[in-house]
């Protein structure tokens, strides 16, 4: 049986791995759940540069230059979890 782990789960470890702010936490999950910072901006009634300087900031921390490093990132999490986890 295939195993998966939740989204919500990888983020909330790379939160704590990374000492993300609550801010970066909340803009890269937008990002991780494929929300644009246009869309991120008109929700959260921020502009979109100070958006970026946050995700920017996150992406320093996590170690990642792009959100395509930072999903695959993601994935990376994902997948090591999965390897971890006894088998049901």
């Amino acid at each position: 049986m295939k195993k998966t782990t939740n989204l919500s789960y990888a983020l909330s470890i790379c939160a704590i791995e990374h000492k993300l702010s609550a801010t970066e936490l909340k803009i890269i999950s937008f990002i991780a759940n494929g929300v644009s910072l246009t869309e991120v901006s008109r929700i959260t009634q921020r502009s979109i540069k100070t958006l970026s300087t946050h995700k920017r900031s996150a992406y320093v921390k996590i170690g990642v230059e792009s959100d395509v490093g930072f999903i695959h990132y993601l994935y990376a999490i994902n997948f090591i979890l999965n390897e971890e986890s006894p088998s049901t």
